[in-house]
């Protein structure tokens, strides 16, 4: 899809399907440009038996980029040799990921802590996201760090710091933007929100907004002036998060909608 002159790829999540052929299938049956694929496992050992799965992902002809969303592997966490085994196993990740010729990961902090946060380190999350960053650009890998709604990265403040300090890119999620607390509560508009990351973002993910799900949107007006300020910026990976045939391919309507009235 072809925005403001630039080229567009709008991808299939994992969350659709874990199996290579049906994330395949379903990308080449809908016109889908990409796919972005959830490691599932968060020891070394498990990840040497995924990586067969993902090979076929990767000997597809699709992009494929990869999204690290670990519950208990943690670089921010607080005890420093637990972190620092998280750390080892982003670089497991990247080996794998650079052996199938992965240009792209987008990784968290804090997501499986969002009852824990006191076991979590701001320390600890700047410093271990300088070295995975480090890491990954040696094997020409970019690291995105996503938005959540809890944490570390729920305020525009410390998403950017992070973000300057290690030299990560940026991945804006616009569900967790318009659930984040500071646009609940009224201290900033999501738009507002989106317009002083946008300079760092290279993906989206995209949906209506995350509450106790990932909820699809209802009408193109939903989701209307983020996609609209995404297309402003320079992010060309629009992923819709969402894991439901239908709703998929009814949000990848809506965008398509939007833009054509550019």
């Amino acid at each position: 899809m072809i925005v403001n002159n630039r080229q567009i790829k709008i991808a299939l999540s994992s969350r659709y399907s874990l199996v290579a052929e049906e994330l395949i299938s379903f990308a080449n049956e809908n016109g889908l440009d990409g796919i972005e694929y959830t490691i599932q496992s968060e020891t070394k050992e498990n990840l040497d038996k995924e990586f067969a799965n993902m090979k076929k992902l990767a000997d597809s002809g699709i992009e494929i980029r990869y999204h690290f969303q670990f519950r208990k592997v943690e670089p921010a966490h607080r005890d420093k040799l637990y972190a620092d085994a998280s750390v080892q196993y982003y670089k497991d990740c990247l080996d794998a990921v650079s052996k199938l010729g992965g240009k792209h990961i987008i990784v968290h902090l804090c997501l499986g802590y969002r009852n824990k946060l006191e076991e979590m380190s701001y320390e600890h999350a700047k410093e271990n996201l300088k070295i995975v960053v480090e890491y990954a650009r040696e094997k020409g890998i970019e690291v995105c760090l996503e938005n959540l709604t809890f944490g570390f990265t729920n305020t525009t403040d410390r998403f950017l710091d992070l973000i300057h300090y290690s030299g990560a890119s940026a991945t804006i999620d616009i569900g967790h933007a318009i659930a984040s607390p500071v646009v609940l509560n009224g201290t900033v508009t999501v738009e507002a929100f989106i317009k002083e990351v946008l300079p760092y973002v290279v993906s989206a993910h995209i949906y209506n907004i995350e509450t106790t799900k990932h909820f699809c949107p209802d009408k193109a007006e939903d989701i209307e002036s983020r996609i609209k300020l995404l297309a402003g910026g320079h992010s060309d990976w629009w992923l819709i998060e969402l894991g439901d045939r239908d709703e998929i391919l009814k949000t990848k309507g809506f965008i398509r909608q939007i833009c054509q009235s550019l």
